[in-house]
């Protein structure tokens, strides 16, 4: 294998030379594109360096209030108490108004509760008055009386059809069939 290498090395000096020539061009570009990119991040940070500094991540300060009418100034440490005090103010408010609600709610859930009691009372009450009441109703009979055959009420105009079907028309005799 060395002495294939060797004779191909040896054989054609010129094609190794000519691979040398082709990387030249690439390398050219490369160095004068970096360059390039270096001079060109160096003008933007001159020129529009302080717009980079108004981002919050590249302050050196981050202790500056940005809003009111202190902006861009540090806050001192009577400030930051000030502003703790009111905090902690605040919070507490808020747990008294919230166990104030939770009494409120307490009173209302117990309120519901006998209302509730009360109403099923009433209704306990008004289904045995009910029952009570249809007890003393003289009681109905289940069983149809019926009538003896042949004869049909004075209003009634002859044979009703119980299944929605029309009837034949009417004979003069008496069907007795039953």
């Amino acid at each position: 294998m060395t002495e294939a290498l060797f004779q191909q090395i040896h054989r054609d000096p010129q094609a190794i030379l000519r691979r040398r020539k082709r990387r030249l061009p690439r390398v050219l570009i490369i160095v004068t594109s970096l360059a390039g990119g270096t001079a060109a991040a160096v003008f933007f940070w001159l020129h529009f360096g302080s717009l980079v500094q108004a981002i919050p991540f590249f302050r050196e300060n981050s202790a500056t209030v940005t809003n009111g009418d202190n902006v861009g100034q540090a806050v001192t440490r009577e400030d930051f108490v000030k502003f703790q005090q009111r905090t902690t103010g605040f919070l507490q408010s808020v747990a008294q108004d919230t166990a104030a609600q939770k009494i409120e709610l307490n009173i209302l859930s117990d309120q519901v509760a006998r209302l509730a009691t009360k109403i099923d009372e009433v209704q306990r009450a008004a289904a045995a008055s009910m029952l009570l009441s249809t007890a003393a109703q003289p009681t109905i009979s289940l069983r149809p009386t019926v009538a003896s055959p042949g004869k049909t009420p004075a209003n009634s105009s002859g044979r009703i059809s119980i299944g929605g079907a029309p009837l034949p028309p009417a004979s003069s005799e008496p069907d007795r069939r039953r």
